[in-house]
């Protein structure tokens, strides 16, 4: 079947779901909402910066609201706020719709539709990320790096279309069909970002996941990364041993410019270990980000090029993009109710400056409460 005739079934038969749904009993909303309150001290060592530290509180919010259509169908949104304006890029001053969605449950085959806005489905890393004010997904307080590339340190890349899933006893698979990088209905030029992403199962102790994304959003208005953007991902997450989890990934990014002159390519890894409990967690990861020229001279990479790292975002100083930048964290959580969790995160971003010699570092703590209500 045509992928276009798909989208305009799914569409289509949403529409008329919400339309009988209103035309009954106007249906009460299930409205839940997530929060974090932290404090953080983010300490410079590197040139081009006059101050040696940076210390402050932040706090997060995601409010999310859910309609139950009918037995098959709901609908609901989210919305982000906080103060802004921060070190890790949580929302704010004012508020953001951020996904906004109809979700089918058809009875046949173990699949799900989604039509509207979602987290680009891209590794299954993606379901054990920060968002905003919900940290709860994660083991650590930031995303790594990849992630860090792709929405910030404590946010998801959100995109616009529809996404399939479909789940049958050792396999999963996700197709999303979205207007691309932008996360919003910008889409002039007409092309498509496509996300595959397919895993097996070996029951409850070891999940295994490849991943591909392209999208050029690069042509005639550029919107998102602005570039011809292509990606794929291999993972691995292993519980062989009760209380222990074992994540890796490995993966090659193209944020292609045009421009022959430039390096496009970056090579992303990572690596996990947790032990946990029923109340608490103790974590230590650490993800790399190695561009394809990473000798430091900023010569053969585009001035746009990602910066994953935590001084970008934290200070609006650009270091030089062919950097190989790689971030430690241990992290730990624990549980004070069902619903309140005390977390605390230490974290290192090192600069490796290549042929420049100059090394830049940059460490800071953080200390949060995450609560669900």
């Amino acid at each position: 079947m045509n992928i276009f005739r798909v989208v305009f079934i799914v569409t289509v038969v949403s529409m008329l779901a919400v339309s009988l749904a209103f035309s009954m009993d106007m249906i009460e909303p299930e409205i839940s909402a997530t929060g974090i309150g932290m404090f953080s001290t983010i300490n410079y060592d590197f040139e081009g910066i006059d101050k040696d530290s940076d210390s402050g509180f932040d706090f997060g919010l995601n409010i999310d609201f859910n309609w139950i259509l009918s037995e098959h169908f709901e609908f609901g949104f989210q919305l982000q706020t906080g103060p802004g304006n921060g070190q890790y890029g949580i929302v704010g001053p004012g508020a953001e719709l951020t996904d906004m969605y109809f979700n089918w449950y058809p009875d046949y085959y173990r699949l799900n539709f989604t039509l509207g806005s979602f987290d680009t489905p891209f590794g299954e890393e993606t379901n054990h990320l920060s968002n905003n004010g919900d940290t709860f997904a994660n083991d650590f307080i930031l995303n790594p790096l990849l992630y860090s590339a792709f929405a910030g340190p404590m946010g998801t890349l959100n995109t616009l279309g529809v996404m399939a899933n479909w789940q049958y006893e050792l396999f999963d698979a996700s197709l999303a069909i979205t207007n691309g990088t932008a996360e919003d209905a910008n889409n002039g030029d007409g092309r498509f970002e496509i996300t595959a992403r397919g895993g097996v199962l070996l029951e409850e102790k070891a999940k295994f996941y490849a991943s591909y994304m392209m999208s050029d959003d690069s042509q005639q208005d550029p919107t998102g990364f602005g570039k011809e953007f292509n990606g794929v991902l291999g993972e691995a997450r292993i519980n062989m041993v009760p209380s222990l989890e074992l994540y890796a990934n490995y993966g090659m990014l193209t944020y292609g410019d045009g421009d022959g002159t430039t390096h496009d390519n970056v090579s992303v890894m990572q690596g996990s270990v947790k032990y946990f409990n029923e109340r608490m967690h103790i974590a230590g990861r650490i993800s790399m980000w190695i561009p394809e020229a990473d000798n430091g001279t900023g010569a053969f990479i585009a001035a746009d090029f990602p910066n994953p790292g935590i001084i970008q975002p934290a200070t609006g100083i650009g270091l030089s993009k062919d950097q190989t930048v790689t971030r430690l964290q241990i992290a730990s959580g624990v549980s004070v109710s069902d619903n309140l969790m005390l977390k605390a995160e230490y974290y290192t971003d090192m600069y490796d400056g290549g042929d420049t010699g100059v090394e830049n570092t940059a460490w800071g703590i953080i200390a949060g409460l995450n609560g669900t209500f």
